[in-house]
């Protein structure tokens, strides 16, 4: 099973984060939330990190 994971910044507490497996035919969403800032996104996202395969990111504007 692979494990991706998003980040969406979008402005001051509006930042999403998801982890989404994917399996055989099917993405799973494992994990969603919206988070305050690019630092708290990080935090998030260190989570799932070891198990993960890619990393999202919509834009750079953090």
């Amino acid at each position: 099973m692979t494990l991706f994971l998003g980040y969406d910044p979008g402005g001051k507490a509006k930042n999403g984060v998801a982890a989404i497996r994917l399996n055989s035919d099917a993405p799973e969403i494992v994990e969603t939330a919206t988070v305050l800032d690019a630092a708290e996104a990080l935090e998030w996202l260190a989570i799932h990190a070891s198990n993960a395969q890619a990393l999202g990111i919509d834009t750079l504007l953090a």
